[in-house]
C-alpha cells in the first residue's frame, strides 16, 4: 500500500489540527510499515504512484481542489476527511458578503470531491449530517472520531505560573485568527480582571495585535507537547468560543490533561464532551462571559478526563482511518 497525504500549502510554516492529524496518521503509517508521503499544495507528486490519496480540510478549498484535480486523473483511489463546518451563519454575522459569496460558489468544487471520495472520514455524526445535507455523495461516510495522546503523565511538571509571571489564568490554545474568536475572549477576560494566556500560530497578525490591546492578554507562541502539557494542568480553564468548530482538538487535550474546558455550542461539541463541558454561544458576549466565570470557580474532577482517555483516544481515530484504507485494498 502507498499512501500520500495531502496537506495544505503552507501546512509546514502554520500549525493547526488538520496538520496535527496528517503528521499523526503519517508516523502511524510508518510504523505500520507503510509506503507514505506528504505533498503540500504547492509541491509536486506523481499521484499514480499511489494506490491511496487522502484530501483534508475542503474548507480550504482551494489547495484541496488541486490536489484533487490532479489526483482525479490518475489510478488512485481518493479519500477525504472534510472537516466540514458551514461557514455562512459566520460570513453574516462578520458582514463579509464577499466571503459569503465566495464562500457558495465554491460548493461545486466541494461537491466534486466528495463525490468522488470512495471514502468520506467524518469526525462526528453532526459532520456527517451536514454533509449529507449540504452535498450529494457517492461513497462510503465513515465516523472516525477525532482522538488525542497523553505523554507526560509520569514526566514532572515545571512551574509555568512562575516561568511566565502568570497567577490564575484562562488558557485559549489554537490558531489565533477571527474564527477562533479569541479578541471577544481578550474583551472578556479584561472585564473579568483575569490573564487569557494566548497559545498558538497567529494565522492573522492584525487579529493578534487587537487581541494584545488588552493588558490581560498574554501571547506565548507556538509551544511544543511538553511545554502545552504545562499549560494546560496550572490553567483555571480552557476555553475555545469558537464560530467554526467540529471538535477542537486543543478542547479534546486539555480535557484530558484535567482541565476545566469551555466549549463552543457550535459543531459536533456536546457529541464529544456531552454534559461534561461548560458550554458558550460564540455569538453572544454574556453567553461566554457567564461559561469563564463559571470555569474559574468550577471543581476540577477526573470524570472528563478519563470519559475523554478511554473514548477519544489517538490510537481509535488511526486504526479507523487504517481499517478504511484497508476496506479499499481488499
Amino acid at each position: 500500500m502507498k499512501v500520500l497525504l495531502c496537506a495544505r500549502s503552507n501546512y509546514i510554516n502554520l500549525s493547526s489540527g488538520d496538520t496535527t492529524i496528517i503528521f499523526k496518521i503519517y508516523t502511524f503509517l510508518k510504523e505500520k510499515g507503510v509506503n507514505v508521503d506528504i505533498c503540500g499544495a504547492n509541491e509536486e507528486a506523481n499521484y499514480d504512484d499511489y494506490d491511496i490519496v487522502h484530501l483534508f480540510d475542503i474548507k480550504n478549498i482551494f489547495d484541496a481542489y488541486k490536489h484533487f484535480k490532479l489526483a482525479s486523473n490518475s489510478k488512485c483511489s481518493i479519500v477525504v476527511s472534510p472537516m466540514y463546518f458551514n461557514m455562512e451563519k459566520f460570513f453574516e454575522y462578520s458582514d463579509n458578503m464577499e466571503r459569503k459569496n465566495l464562500w457558495n460558489n465554491c460548493k461545486a468544487y466541494k461537491e466534486l470531491i466528495l463525490k468522488k471520495s470512495k471514502i468520506i472520514f467524518c469526525n462526528s455524526i453532526y459532520e456527517k449530517s451536514l454533509i449529507i445535507r449540504d452535498f450529494t455523495t457517492k461513497g462510503d461516510i465513515k465516523v472516525v472520531y477525532n482522538g488525542v495522546d497523553i505523554n507526560y503523565d509520569e514526566v514532572p511538571l515545571y512551574n509555568f505560573k512562575e516561568r511566565y509571571n502568570l497567577d490564575n489564568y484562562i488558557l485559549c490554545v489554537g490558531r489565533i485568527c477571527e474564527v477562533k474568536n479569541q479578541l471577544e475572549l481578550s474583551k472578556i477576560c479584561n472585564e473579568i480582571g483575569v490573564d487569557l494566556v494566548l497559545i498558538g500560530t497567529a494565522s492573522e497578525e492584525r487579529y493578534l495585535k487587537e487581541c494584545l490591546a488588552y493588558p490581560t492578554t498574554h501571547y506565548l507562541g507556538f509551544m511544543n507537547d511538553y511545554d502545552l502539557y504545562n499549560a494546560y494542568t496550572f490553567s483555571n480553564a480552557h476555553v475555545l468560543a469558537s464560530f467554526s468548530e467540529v471538535t477542537s482538538l486543543s478542547s479534546l487535550k486539555a480535557a484530558a490533561y484535567g482541565c476545566n474546558i469551555v466549549v463552543t455550542e457550535e459543531g459536533a461539541s456536546k457529541e464529544y464532551f456531552k454534559d461534561m463541558a461548560i458550554y458558550c454561544d460564540p455569538y453572544n458576549h454574556n453567553s461566554i462571559k457567564l461559561a469563564v466565570e463559571k470555569s474559574r470557580v468550577k471543581r476540577k474532577n477526573n470524570k472528563l478526563k478519563e470519559y475523554i482517555r478511554y473514548n477519544y483516544n489517538l490510537n481509535n481515530m488511526l486504526e479507523g482511518i487504517y481499517e478504511g484504507y484497508l476496506k479499499l485494498m481488499n
